[in-house]
């Protein structure tokens, strides 16, 4: 019988963070998380720039590849913001916690949809507050 609580009790260890970390409302965001969201988004955009970059030098594309690109993605610029096809533009000369503390008033005073989790929170905060031009 103590072999079976004791089981029990580590499986509930186990998953109660998980299960905590899904029913997390939006209103718990905090500087750590908009800041990792931040750096992920960045450094996961800039490589895909790099790529796209890097495959339109390598090889030439077809008629369809160019008319599908300009009707979804649009022009392309010589140099864009690492977020730029994610929609999202922030000013090189704007600092991380203007960033942060800017989204955390825009959640505080709009009190975001309780249906949407943290990211979608920040990402959608994020394109309204930095619109790409």
């Amino acid at each position: 019988m103590r072999k079976i609580t004791h089981i029990v009790t580590i499986m509930a260890c186990l998953f109660s963070p998980a299960l905590l970390a899904e029913n997390t409302p939006n209103n718990d965001l905090d500087s750590a998380y908009i800041s990792g969201f931040l750096a992920g988004a960045q450094l996961t955009d800039s490589e895909i720039i790099k790529r796209f970059d890097s495959d339109i030098d390598n090889e030439e594309k077809s008629d369809f590849f160019k008319r599908a690109f300009k009707t979804r993605v649009g022009r392309t610029q010589a140099v864009v913001p690492a977020t730029f096809y994610a929609g999202f533009c922030i000013p090189e000369d704007t600092s991380e916690k203007t960033v942060i503390s800017a989204i955390l008033k825009e959640v505080e005073s709009t009190n975001g949809s309780e249906d949407l989790d943290k990211a979608s929170t920040v990402y959608l905060t994020l394109r309204n507050l930095y619109p790409c031009e």
